[in-house]
């Protein structure tokens, strides 16, 4: 597998900005957290140690998302306010890309993820996290939203950078609210699994393309760029009854648009903790 400055240098877009540009991607992702923090009644994150501003009340910013489309918080504890200042966008990322291991990298037609787009991945959680390993990696952030399962224990065995994962365990009603905001000022969001009408799933997907960030669901998801199915596995590692897991073998089904709107099948082997 090739080293953390191997995947540096071969990332492009978002995974290859500077770092003041990242600071201030940052500073964005701590806000949107606060205001998720806000909306759904968590009181307490390590996040908030590492600010360096003053806590100010965030649901006195919970605003009505608009471009494209707009939705109002569900929540009678936080009451949506038109009048607060929308999260700042970061600008959309014409052809750019988050980097794939390369073990994995012939899953997408272009070897790569490509920003703006949005990608399910269906009963196989170790498959998804090995998709953002690179990306991790390279530096960029990633979301886990409306996902109690997992923790930050899982990312980092998994391989992604722990220092730039977030974790909102439950979103509740304004699951649409919450991812919208993290897809203002991270570059890769997971979730949510809740259920979310039609338009919700155009407005994110929208926001996704507009703000060069990538959705991942692990749900169905009609319309996606890309979809993939773990449709049998093998797990490998234990021998004679003893040890751990290490490997898992698996069936993958990919459906998508475009070049890979031919449904397609692939047999690969992860390791179920990355280097």
């Amino acid at each position: 597998m090739e080293n953390d400055s191997t995947l540096i240098t071969q990332t492009v877009g978002a995974g290859s900005l500077p770092p003041a540009t990242l600071d201030r991607n940052r500073a964005k992702a701590l806000e949107a957290l606060r205001v998720a923090e806000s909306r759904t009644g968590v009181k307490c994150h390590s996040y908030r140690q590492r600010l360096d501003k003053p806590q100010t009340d965030t649901a006195a910013q919970a605003a009505t998302f608009g471009s494209p489309g707009g939705w109002r918080s569900n929540s009678s504890a936080t009451p949506a306010m038109s009048t607060a200042p929308a999260l700042s966008a970061q600008p959309a990322l014409s052809g750019a890309h988050f980097p794939v291991q390369p073990k994995l990298a012939h899953l997408f037609p272009q070897r790569c993820i490509t920003a703006g787009s949005v990608i399910s991945v269906q009963h196989g959680l170790y498959l998804l996290f090995g998709f953002l390993t690179a990306a991790s990696r390279s530096g960029s952030w990633v979301s886990f939203v409306g996902l109690p399962g997992l923790g930050l224990l899982a990312a980092s065995q998994a391989g992604l950078s722990p220092e730039r994962v977030a974790f909102i365990p439950e979103v509740g009603c304004d699951a649409p609210v919450v991812v919208a905001a993290l897809l203002d000022a991270m570059c890769v969001v997971v979730g949510p699994q809740a259920a979310l009408s039609d338009s919700d799933r155009r407005r994110l997907a929208a926001r996704a393309r507009e703000r060069g960030a990538v959705l991942f669901t692990t749900l169905p998801w009609q319309g996606a760029h890309l979809s993939y199915e773990v449709l049998g596995r093998q797990w490998g590692g234990v021998d004679r009854g003893a040890g751990w897991f290490q490997t898992v073998k698996a069936q993958v089904l990919r459906v998508g648009r475009g070049a890979a709107a031919a449904p397609k099948s692939f047999s690969v082997e992860l390791p179920l903790a990355w280097p």
